[in-house]
């Protein structure tokens, strides 16, 4: 898996417009009522990304947590990052369901 290119980061950040760039990684910082929602979100994290074997960073406060992601092995940003980002959006939507 390739790098993208700039105009292919530009179009990405489109698909999943709560993340934004910060130096190599897009990050987005979701945010809960209690802290135990946050530790039950994060499992759900932990999981969606062994299935997807890429691993973010993932900080964890009081009522937020902060994902970062990026592709080390291709030093930058890649499709994985942009697929993991719409699927944390996604599992992070169906809870407010």
């Amino acid at each position: 898996m390739a790098a993208y290119t700039e105009e292919e980061i530009q179009h990405s950040l489109q698909d999943v417009p709560e993340w934004e760039r910060k130096d190599g990684s897009i990050e987005r910082t979701f945010t809960f009522n209690e802290y135990l929602d946050g530790i039950q979100f994060v499992n759900k994290l932990a999981a969606i990304a062994e299935e997807k074997d890429h691993h973010p960073y993932i900080g964890v406060d009081y009522g937020k947590v902060t994902v970062s992601l990026t592709s080390h092995d291709v030093k930058g940003l890649s499709a994985r990052d942009f697929d993991l980002a719409q699927r944390y959006d996604e599992a992070y939507t169906n809870l407010e369901s």
